[in-house]
């Protein structure tokens, strides 16, 4: 699968890698996976790494993804999000999904590097306790 993720339960943070081409289905199984795994219960924050990734996602489809991501985090806190990109257009994609997914309460921002993911979540610096 071309996204894989971790939960570090006691940061209550999800960090989400994608590798390759990135396509529709490939987010609907991630999102499938992830539904179903007991540690999601406490993840309020959410590190989104898809730099090394070609997206073929649809614009028409985020609407849906992002309805997937609802079901995901249903019942839970309102999540924080940062979606590291390398492209325009991933960019341009983030912030569309972004559109859709604040409607639920859960706020997601682009960005370039892992300093200002995680610095915009209020998390230490890599490396730093």
């Amino acid at each position: 699968m071309p996204i894989s993720y971790r939960i570090d339960k006691a940061l209550g943070l999800l960090t989400v890698v994608g590798s390759g081409e990135v396509r529709d289905e490939d987010l609907v199984s991630y999102k499938s996976t992830l539904m179903s795994d007991p540690d999601l219960e406490n993840v309020t924050l959410e590190i989104s790494d898809f730099r090394g990734t070609s997206f073929t996602v649809s614009p028409k489809r985020l609407p849906d993804v992002a309805k997937l991501h609802e079901d995901v985090f249903a019942g839970k806190r309102p999540t924080k999000c940062a979606v590291l990109v390398s492209s325009e257009l991933q960019y341009g994609l983030v912030r569309m999904y972004a559109q859709c997914i604040g409607r639920q309460g859960h706020e997601v921002t682009p960005f370039r590097t892992m300093e200002e993911a995680r610095e915009w979540l209020g998390l230490p610096g890599e490396g730093e306790s």
